[in-house]
């Protein structure tokens, strides 16, 4: 039995010095990312955070705003600065989006950019973006009345959009397009109709990876992962708080019903290769994912080379007859467990993407990089072309015409 016990205490001894080695390991790792990124920062070309898309016919003119305005949020994720979006703006510029009647605002959050900032937690980026939507309603109600909001995040960005619209709707601030125009509490501002809200590549159930050995990637991941992004990690690894983690407690009525105030809910999910956000988490899927183990014959869209066709593709055990999730291994199961079926509770348009092109060279060719590594780092980022470099206009092309057509009841007209 002493032999036994020795032996025990000393395996804790070692996993303990592995791990204390690779804490050290990844703060260095952050110190020289922290160098690089501030100098990529630095180095960023920054533009207008407040952009109008105006009809094709006539230049936007501040002092001649025409009748129904319409706020567009868009909110980035960690260590991202509001020139994530720089692409998603010039795609609506270069097809000409237009929305007739409606004139629409299109706010980049730039309070929160960065990767110091980002990693300070959920409620303090939601607390920010408010601010900042609070303050341009404020410093436009003279010239525009703005009548509804619509809200996009990518990555951390979209669960931080439901803490942002959970307080605008306390707030009197936001309401359904059946409810009676209110006046905002403490502000004075009216209402606006929650029309849209989008969320690109985002882990609505979190972070958590299920861990089964003591020494596995998954087990060093959760004790590295609070090294590197701090509140934000343990928010996303519900580890902020033992009986109620902010993410479970962002799953309660009061978010749900703010949420469900939305005309429409859409999100876009990576099937494969996303590290930072898997399948499950992406698209707060009740089952395992269903392209996985060559289940699937997988039939591609043709408005996107990128965007599956669920409808047309061929799975040999099909979704909903894949055994539910039931997170088996995980200590925060039951919390798991409830935040997918409140999620789930209220309608969405769930789309399943395959970047399965990396880059694209000088010459447009696309290079192919089938199960490598390569793959695992683009992917995430590559949904919404946060790098020019990289392959997948068609995909942000295609996500700017359903944010488009879901922020009206009008067709929207590209002018080519």
């Amino acid at each position: 039995n002493n032999s036994n016990n020795n032996n025990k205490q000393q395996k804790q001894q070692v996993t303990q010095t592995i791990l204390h080695v690779h804490q050290d390991t990844w703060e260095t790792i952050v110190f020289v990312f922290h160098i690089i990124y501030l100098f990529s920062v630095l180095n960023t070309t920054m533009s207008l955070r407040l952009t109008e898309l105006h009809s094709f016919y006539a230049e936007y003119d501040k002092e001649q705003v025409g009748h129904g305005k319409h706020l567009l949020v868009l909110l980035h994720g960690l260590n991202g600065t509001y020139a994530d979006f720089d692409n998603m703006l010039s795609v609506m510029k270069e097809k000409r989006m237009r929305w007739p009647r409606n004139s629409v605002l299109v706010l980049r959050i730039s309070s929160n950019g960065g990767f110091i900032k980002t990693r300070k937690g959920i409620s303090a980026y939601a607390e920010s973006a408010v601010k900042e939507i609070r303050s341009l309603l404020f410093d436009l109600e003279e010239n525009h009345n703005i009548e509804s909001f619509s809200i996009c995040g990518h990555s951390m960005g979209g669960i931080v959009a439901r803490e942002v619209v959970k307080r605008l709707w306390e707030a009197n601030l936001l309401r359904s397009s059946n409810d009676k125009d209110t006046v905002g509490v403490e502000s004075g501002q009216r209402s606006m109709v929650a029309n849209m809200f989008m969320t690109i590549a985002s882990p609505h159930l979190g972070i958590r990876r299920p861990q089964v050995h003591t020494l596995s990637f998954n087990t060093l991941y959760h004790h590295a992962a609070p090294c590197v992004a701090q509140q934000t990690a343990r928010d996303f690894l519900l580890v902020d708080d033992e009986d109620n983690p902010l993410l479970y407690e962002m799953t309660k009525p009061t978010y749900i019903e703010a949420l469900g105030a939305f005309r429409k809910r859409i999100l876009f999910g990576n099937v494969f290769y996303d590290e930072a956000v898997p399948f499950c988490t992406g698209t707060i899927s009740q089952y395992r994912n269903p392209y996985k183990d060559g289940n699937a014959a997988i039939v591609y869209s043709d408005e996107c080379p990128y965007l599956i066709d669920q409808e047309k593709t061929k799975f040999k055990v099909p979704p909903e007859m894949m055994p539910p999730l039931q997170f088996s291994t995980d200590s925060h199961k039951h919390f798991l467990k409830e935040m997918t079926n409140a999620l789930n509770s209220v309608p969405w348009t769930k789309h399943h993407v395959n970047m399965r092109w990396v880059c694209k060279s000088i010459v447009t060719l696309y290079v192919r990089f089938e199960y490598s590594l390569l793959q695992a780092f683009p992917q995430h980022i590559q949904i919404m072309q946060k790098m020019s470099f990289l392959a997948g206009r068609e995909m942000l092309e295609f996500i700017v015409k359903e944010m488009a057509t879901a922020m009206v009841s009008l067709e929207v007209v590209i002018l080519e």
